[in-house]
């Protein structure tokens, strides 16, 4: 797919910076772990799976949030929602990149581009947003993706705007 001559109207938000991103991020974390523990921290106490490096080190960060950081971050969660929300209205998208740069060779993938990946998909599923994501970019021969962001229930939004601009 590549992006058609139809003109993209734009808008930058100046206030969308790393902090949102890193709040995105903290809240999902916390939210998550708490969640994973829920689920299946009986299950993987007690059979004590194999698991990659990455995934054991992740689950070790995540999981043991207690029940106070729990639903203090869940109120967290609330203000990050409607302040995300408040930055757009129904009927406009935010487009963001879905990665952090161009898609790495496997053995290229460090510790920071994984973080930056974690704050870019937290953004949507912390505030509740809908969210298209779209392999349309390439960078220096590499491809990379873009998602579509829109207020809850405008998810047709999201696949008029891909099909107007990116076909």
């Amino acid at each position: 797919m590549t992006m058609s001559s139809n003109e993209v109207p734009r808008q930058d938000i100046s206030n969308f910076s790393k902090l949102i991103l890193t709040q995105a991020h903290n809240i999902h974390t916390t939210i998550l772990g708490r969640e994973i523990d829920l689920e299946y921290g009986q299950w993987l106490d007690h059979y004590k799976p194999k698991l990659s490096e990455e995934t054991a080190e992740f689950l070790k960060r995540v999981r043991g949030k207690s029940f106070k950081e729990f639903v203090e971050t869940k109120k967290k969660r609330e203000i990050f929602t409607e302040t995300l929300r408040g930055l757009f209205s129904s009927g406009e998208l935010l487009m963001i990149p879905t990665t952090p740069g161009q898609a790495p060779q496997s053995y290229e993938v460090d510790d920071t581009f994984l973080l930056n990946q974690r704050r870019l998909y937290a953004i949507a599923e912390v505030a509740g947003l809908a969210q298209l994501t779209l392999p349309v970019v390439n960078v220096n021969g590499a491809p990379m993706g873009v998602s579509l962001l829109a207020l809850p229930g405008e998810d047709r939004l999201l696949f008029d705007a891909a099909a107007r601009w990116f076909m």
